[in-house]
């Protein structure tokens, strides 16, 4: 996805979310109240890492639409994919977590990789996030 697409949905995005993350960066585990580990930009590009953001839904939100989550990523072995993504399901009346896990070595790509939460194809968060090699991650 070329960078002036990224600004411009980033642009979108500020300009129609209501809503507000509360939290991002490394999480223990990917249930929607998992504990914080730590908050950062940088990931270390290793399994079973959880990244990702926490956020505080508007009152208003309809629970029973779903949300469709798209990250963006370096391109991944064996097709050179450069986007994954899934449904999820809000959380009403709570914070709700979204974050990727790095489950296969395929996955562990240095680079730049963004997550993306939309609903009825409407953007509503963009975050970015710096995945980087061992050892290089130890110094977070």
């Amino acid at each position: 996805m070329p960078r002036t697409f990224v600004a411009l949905l980033a642009l979108l995005i500020s300009a129609i979310a209501s809503a507000e993350v509360v939290e991002k960066g490394l999480f223990a585990n990917d249930n929607h109240d998992a504990p914080l580990l730590l908050s950062s930009e940088r990931v270390p590009a290793k399994l079973g890492t959880l990244f990702g953001f926490r956020f505080l839904p508007e009152p208003d939100w309809d629970q029973s639409r779903p949300l469709q989550v798209v990250v963006q990523h370096p391109p991944m072995p064996p097709l050179g994919h450069e986007a994954s993504g899934w449904t999820q399901y809000l959380q009403p009346g709570q914070p709700n977590t979204v974050v990727w896990e790095f489950e296969f070595q395929e996955e562990l790509l240095p680079g730049e990789w963004v997550i993306f939460l939309m609903q009825d194809d409407e953007p509503l968060f963009m975050e970015r996030f710096e995945v980087i090699l061992l050892p290089e991650a130890q110094f977070l």
